[in-house]
Formats: C-alpha cells, structure tokens, sequence
C-alpha cells in the first residue's frame, strides 16, 4: 500500500504485491481514521465492484465522523456501485469533491 500526504487529503494506491488490499487498508486504516481518504484504483488491475463493496461500511463510518473517502476507479460506469460509495474517473474530481465538502462541512451544510 502506498500512501502519500497531500494537502487536505492522504493519497491511498494498491500496491502491486498486495493481493488483498482491503484486509491490508483495514489493519492500518486507524492511521488514516481522522483524515480525507482518497483511494486510487486508477491503476489497479481489473478491480471488482464486490471488492469496492467492501468498503462501504468503512467509507460509512467515515463519513459519520466528518470525513471525506473518494474513491478513484478508471471506468465509466459507476451506476452499479452501492449509493454510500462515492466514486469518481480522475484524482483531480477526487480532490475536488474533497474540497467541496470541506467547504460544506465549514458551512454546516
């Protein structure tokens, strides 16, 4: 898992040597808990919408407490994807939705 720090928001990729990345995300995810999470699967191979489901209770839990999670997926069909996850084509509309919602969680929105 690779994992990067930028501005309001830490960047999360799949590394290629984790066959299951989400088992892998949920034992550190206590280290990205209180902050703006973008997943990037842009470049993951051929991932499964069942293993993006996975994440809807996280993604939840997260958005509870106040905290953007965005997920990257290289596709254009986002239609079968469960309503809590919220799933975009590029980083930039990741970090633009992070942005946004940062700005409507100041306002109370």
């Amino acid at each position: 898992m690779i994992t990067e720090k930028k501005g309001n928001y830490t960047l999360i990729k799949p590394d290629k040597k984790n066959s299951d990345f989400f088992n892998y995300f949920k034992k550190f995810y206590h280290k990205f808990k209180d902050e703006n999470i973008i997943i990037d699967f842009s470049d993951a191979d051929a991932i499964k919408n069942e293993e993006i489901f996975l994440f809807s209770p996280i993604i939840e839990d997260h958005n509870n407490n106040g905290k953007s999670f965005i997920i990257v997926l290289d596709r254009s069909n986002f239609n079968d994807l469960a309503e809590d996850i919220f799933a975009v084509p590029t980083l930039k509309e990741a970090e633009d939705v992070v942005n946004f919602e940062d700005i409507e969680r100041d306002l109370g929105i």
